[in-house]
């Protein structure tokens, strides 16, 4: 829905996989500190947040910050 170049996609890809290595690093420091339960629960909830609010996104910058977080939620 939103006009994109190939250099945007780039970023988005690139965004996502920082969010994959943050949420790789703070998992293995949370694992430590939090129930696992929670954690997953939590993980859960963000994938979800992302997943449905991507159709609903007309900004760019909104749909990288989307795209971190749900990177952040999969890592």
């Amino acid at each position: 829905l939103m006009p994109a170049d190939l250099s945007a996609v780039i970023w988005l890809i690139a965004i996502k996989a920082i969010g994959f290595l943050i949420g790789t690093l703070l998992s293995a420091y949370l694992y430590a500190w939090f129930n696992v339960c929670c954690l997953l629960g939590l993980s859960c909830l963000s994938i979800s947040f992302g997943v449905c609010s991507l159709p609903f996104i007309t900004d760019l910058a909104t749909f990288y910050l989307t795209s971190l977080i749900l990177g952040i939620g999969l890592g």
